[in-house]
């Protein structure tokens, strides 16, 4: 396989216009068709405006979420060229992790995380979330906003007090209104298509108290079930437009509930049903078929009637068993484990044409727990530069899944 990066700067009147990252493979690669918004949903298809059927095959860009208050990468680039990398690629959307904090306090964004982007350098969180929007939207990629966190950090875990819809420190009322205020803010983005609710669901303690998040129970503390629809409908009062992405429990992998309990919206034909995936989900040596049957039962089951996501899924970028030679190797320690995860994954999404979003586009973390600012981020799409892929094959094998 033979791979060509090129880059080219030219000036126009005052705006810098930077040629992308061409990948040139020896195969002919198959990219997703421009989606028109607003989106709305038709059994387990997602449609256009145009009511043409649309994938949408995404990337997570992440840091707005962490301590950072804005994307990662922009201490390298500017949110245009990194836009621009997004679109050439061939992603058709991106899922824009945000937190509570963020968006209920705006803090001002530190100096170091926008070395590369003047424009934002000593202003305001949510004037830095306003930009990456309004950069992807200008490039026609979606825009899927993602209530990862409360407080701002690196997620996830069962001791981060962050694994329900509320915390010790940011109550229902909080999480609704920041939300309200984000879908009001964008109302007139048409690019802004969709909200994830909220990020893995999880065990969590909250004020010294244990608890598991339930599906359709009706206890007002646990009942995730009925806390998204009361978001939901909440949200879809400011703009009936947006599609609605819940999460199903245990980070994600759970959406078992679905079948006694599914999710109803005040305005029908809006909800996408959400799913991650990573090899530490499973025990290793899965074959195709058990790894399809495991999948299936707890939410792949949901993709002949119902639109499915799936949210969240990455390997490695360090070396080629990570994506290729369908004998993947990837671990939450990212080292060698779970083989024959990426292969299983990939022909899943393959075989059932859902939609997804990768973890993650980010050459680099950000600042959070267990992670250090400008370290290589050793799942992302992007080198460390952020001025290219961090692996040719890890790119070639994401675009073998776009429409």
């Amino acid at each position: 396989m033979q791979q060509r990066i090129a880059h080219r700067l030219v000036s126009s009147s005052s705006r810098l216009l930077v040629a992308i990252a061409v990948v040139s493979l020896q195969t002919q690669l198959s990219f997703a068709s421009e989606l028109l918004p607003p989106l709305k949903t038709d059994g387990p298809h997602i449609l256009d405006s145009t009511g043409s059927p649309i994938r949408l095959s995404c990337v997570n860009w992440y840091g707005a979420e962490e301590k950072d208050y804005v994307v990662g990468g922009l201490h390298k680039q500017s949110i245009s060229y990194i836009s621009q990398l997004v679109k050439t690629f061939g992603f058709n959307c991106v899922r824009l992790p945000f937190s509570l904090e963020l968006v209920l306090h705006n803090p001002t964004i530190p100096t170091y995380a926008v070395t590369a982007e003047k424009s934002l350098q000593g202003a305001k969180a949510l004037d830095g979330l306003d930009k990456v929007v309004n950069s992807l939207s200008s490039q026609r990629v979606a825009v899927i906003l993602d209530n990862h966190m409360s407080n701002a950090d690196w997620c996830c875990s069962a001791s981060d007090g962050n694994g329900l819809w509320y915390t010790a420190e940011y109550d229902e009322e909080d999480w609704i209104g920041a939300l309200e205020t984000l879908v009001k803010r964008y109302k007139r983005q048409n690019y802004v298509v969709g909200v994830d609710l909220r990020n893995e669901l999880r065990s969590t303690v909250v004020n010294a108290t244990h608890l598991r998040p339930t599906w359709g129970t009706g206890h007002n503390t646990t009942d995730w079930h009925a806390a998204a629809e009361r978001c939901a409908n909440r949200l879809q009062s400011v703009n009936s437009d947006l599609l609605i992405f819940v999460e199903g429990l245990n980070y994600a992998t759970d959406l078992t509930g679905v079948m006694k309990h599914p999710i109803q919206l005040t305005v029908p034909s809006r909800i996408v049903y959400e799913a991650h995936d990573y090899s530490w989900f499973h025990r290793s040596g899965l074959s195709y078929e058990q790894y399809k049957s495991e999948i299936t039962q707890q939410w792949g089951y949901l993709a002949k009637t119902q639109p499915v996501w799936l949210g969240e899924f990455g390997t490695c970028n360090t070396a080629s068993s990570c994506y290729s030679d369908r004998n993947s190797a990837v671990s939450f320690h990212r080292q060698t484990d779970a083989t024959g995860w990426w292969s299983n994954v990939h022909r899943f999404v393959t075989e059932t044409g859902i939609g997804w979003s990768y973890w993650a586009l980010d050459g680099t973390e950000s600042t959070g727990r267990g992670r250090h600012f400008g370290a290589p981020e050793s799942f992302g799409i992007l080198n460390s530069s952020w001025n290219g892929p961090s692996a040719v094959g890890l790119l070639k094998s994401l675009q073998e899944l776009l429409d």
